[in-house]
C-alpha cells in the first residue's frame, strides 16, 4: 500500500465508517505489531485517507506541525487538538467528507 492514495478504498471505507466499524483514531496509537492482518489494512487505510484530508483541509503545514508537537512527546490526540482544534470525531468526520469530496 505504500505509496498509493485512497482512491481504490474510498467507497469501502465510506461504507464502513457510515456501518459503524471501529475507525477510532485513538486505538491506533499504539504498536499494530500484534494487530491481525486485515485489521492492519484497515487502520492503515484509514490512517493515510485522514493524514489526506488533513493536507487537503490543511496543509502540509499543519501536518509538519502536529508532527512536530508529537515529536516534543505530545499526546497524539493533544497535538491535534492543539493544531487543527479539531477532536478524533470532528477529524474522523472529515476525512469521510474528504473522501466521498475526492474520490466518490
Amino acid at each position: 500500500m505504500e505509496g498509493q492514495r485512497s482512491a481504490r478504498g474510498a467507497g469501502a471505507l465510506v461504507a464502513a465508517y457510515q456501518n459503524h466499524m471501529d475507525f477510532s483514531l485513538s486505538s491506533y496509537e499504539g504498536s499494530w505489531l500484534n494487530l491481525p492482518k486485515e485489521s492492519a489494512a484497515g487502520a492503515y487505510a484509514w490512517s493515510l485517507a485522514t493524514v489526506e484530508a488533513i493536507v487537503n483541509d490543511d496543509g502540509m503545514t499543519d501536518l509538519d506541525r502536529i508532527l512536530d508537537r508529537l515529536a516534543a512527546q505530545s499526546t497524539p490526540r493533544d497535538a491535534l487538538h492543539a493544531v487543527l482544534h479539531e477532536s478524533y470525531s470532528d477529524l474522523s468526520d472529515s476525512t469521510v467528507q474528504y473522501l466521498r469530496k475526492a474520490y466518490l
